[in-house]
């Protein structure tokens, strides 16, 4: 059986009037070969830090989840180098305590991270090498 990432955000509402039920999923559209979970620190605030995507190769990326543990971050998906904040673009915001999913098919940089203090955050990718 070949290698599949599923990902899939469920919303429900009880008891208001109605009953609603919101599902979304998503499927990677390529055999995964690879994935990488990490669960990390950023320590310099205002300093944007290139992520680690392990085995997983950059441009074929095809699916990313993060949780921001502790504190507030920003994700550039595009951003090539790391430590210069002149170069990052606030593309999408993880606050504290909040998971999102992205999917950045035809990344051709890097994903970099930014937070105004110290950051601690968990992340999953997963795609081809």
């Amino acid at each position: 059986m070949a290698a599949t990432i599923n990902m899939t955000i469920i919303a429900q509402v009880r008891e208001l009037g109605e009953d609603i039920d919101i599902r979304e999923r998503f499927d990677t559209t390529t055999t995964p070969t690879t994935v990488t979970h990490v669960k990390r620190t950023l320590i310099t605030a205002d300093t944007p830090e290139l992520l680690d995507l392990g085995g997983v190769a950059v441009s074929l990326c095809e699916a990313l989840w993060f949780k921001a543990s502790g504190g507030n971050f920003w994700l550039d998906t595009t951003v090539s180098t790391a430590g210069v904040a002149s170069d990052f673009q606030k593309e999408v915001y993880v606050p504290s305590g909040k998971s999102v999913f992205i999917t950045p098919t035809g990344t051709t940089a890097s994903i970099g991270v930014l937070g105004s203090t110290a950051v601690t955050f968990e992340y999953l990718a997963g795609g081809t090498v």
